[in-house]
């Protein structure tokens, strides 16, 4: 992590214009989209950013749960039991468009070329814009997918989240998700629905009575602990 990356990071319209981001947010978003360039996703550390930045974890994480929370990045975790190891951080935004795009007007004869010889400069190459911006929707699933915890017919799985996210917000589904693994106890875990069938019935809208002993908190998820301890130090 010591040596930067050469290709370049952006900032798209939305997150650029957002009156609710800070400067220090959107220019962390064009970090993260920078280091995604190679995988399409970000595996940086807190220290790595809080060094670059010249700022504290606590100031990373703040920024970074911003990002997040106004749907910018998605952040999936790596538990070994209660303890998170290891995080990817995908860049999610609206699809760029070509520079000669109609939306953005003609380029002029004196405009300058984009140098065809940094391939990893290149919008169309940019493993940014095919694994993570056209794809918001898949990487939400995968957020379900790792936190849902019986993972039985992915393909039918990932259908039916389309579905549902194309009609009730992700916060929604996330919250209810985790509320309906905690009203079953981790003994009753084959009594759990299949995802699909979850997705399908939307019973992430249902109200669910919290158990002790419960599947979320015996598989080590406890997402607001864990998470918040992995962005405020690893």
């Amino acid at each position: 992590m010591e040596n930067h990356p050469s290709y370049f990071g952006f900032i798209t319209a939305d997150v650029r214009y957002d009156p609710d981001l800070t400067g220090d947010e959107k220019i962390l978003y064009a970090e993260i989209t920078a280091l995604s360039n190679k995988h399409g996703y970000c595996y940086a550390t807190n220290d790595y950013f809080s060094n670059l930045f010249s700022v504290t974890d606590v100031t990373v994480s703040r920024r970074l749960k911003r990002l997040k929370k106004r749907g910018y990045i998605s952040i999936i975790y790596k538990r070994n039991g209660t303890v998170v190891t290891n995080r990817k951080i995908y860049p999610l935004t609206q699809t760029a468009t070509a520079v000669d795009h109609p939306d953005n007007g003609p380029l002029s004869d004196g405009a300058p070329a984009v140098n065809g010889t940094v391939k990893e400069n290149s919008i169309t190459d940019n493993n940014i814009t095919r694994n993570s911006i056209n794809n918001k929707e898949h990487a939400r699933f995968e957020d379900f997918y790792t936190l849902y915890d019986k993972k039985k017919a992915r393909p039918k799985a990932s259908k039916a989240f389309g579905r549902a996210i194309r009609n009730h917000d992700w916060e929604t589904i996330r919250t209810g998700t985790i509320a309906y693994l905690k009203s079953i106890k981790a003994e009753d875990g084959r009594f759990q629905a299949y995802p699909a069938t979850f997705l399908n019935e939307e019973r992430f809208l249902d109200d669910h009575e919290y158990v002790k002993g419960n599947l979320y908190e015996a598989d080590g998820k406890k997402a607001s602990e864990g998470e918040d301890a992995f962005l405020s130090g690893l």
